[in-house]
């Protein structure tokens, strides 16, 4: 086995990935306009994408798997990075460096964007508790007068006892 599979298995985890981050966008927008159909649809695709990204993470990691037990039996931690550590090619781990810096990048987008949107979410829900707090009038709002009169004894201006 080549490190070719793990290249491909990379590649294809940039895409869904790439893809990943348009729709947290998409995502992004729908929040701010306040379309909810299309943010339904949005995480729709969005949920489709994870598990697509789950399978192609755990091909990755078979690929991974393989490879070391094929070219690098003895090392134990079996991660991209060993494997930049033993290759001898240097176009191979050219290449398979750029592609972990490129995933890198791409979550790194894809983290802020949906840090975004959870702030974005979370002041839009902040803004409908205050509108149905506006709404929702409390008990003192409703009776107009003061409802606890102050205790003051009350005297009279004759002495009745007199």
């Amino acid at each position: 086995m080549s490190i070719k599979p793990i290249f491909t298995s990379l590649q294809k985890l940039i895409m869904i990935h790439d893809r990943l981050l348009e729709l947290s966008k998409q995502k992004t927008e729908a929040i701010k306009q306040n379309r909810i159909e299309n943010l339904q649809r949005i995480m729709i695709e969005e949920r489709k994408k994870i598990q697509q990204l789950e399978q192609t993470e755990a091909e990755r990691r078979e690929n991974v798997q393989a490879w070391f037990e094929k070219y690098q039996p003895t090392i134990s931690e079996h991660t991209i990075i060993s494997i930049l550590r033993c290759l001898d090619n240097d176009k191979e781990k050219q290449e398979l460096k750029q592609l972990t810096d490129a995933l890198t990048e791409q979550l790194t987008q894809l983290r802020q964007q949906e840090q975004l949107n959870q702030t974005l979410t979370k002041q839009a829900l902040h803004f409908v508790h205050f509108s149905l707090d506006m709404l929702n009038p409390t008990i003192t709002n409703i009776n107009y007068g003061n409802q606890e009169e102050p205790n003051i004894e009350k005297r009279s201006v004759f002495d009745s006892k007199a």
